[in-house]
């Protein structure tokens, strides 16, 4: 793996795992 796809990798990894993030979110809002 080279550098690049590394990174890339990580940047993707980390839009999951925010959009993870928000859908907990937005389930607790609607669980109140």
């Amino acid at each position: 793996m080279t550098f690049l796809q590394l990174t890339q990798g990580r940047l993707e990894a980390t839009s999951i795992g925010h959009q993870a993030d928000e859908e907990a979110h937005v389930a607790a809002l609607a669980a109140v």
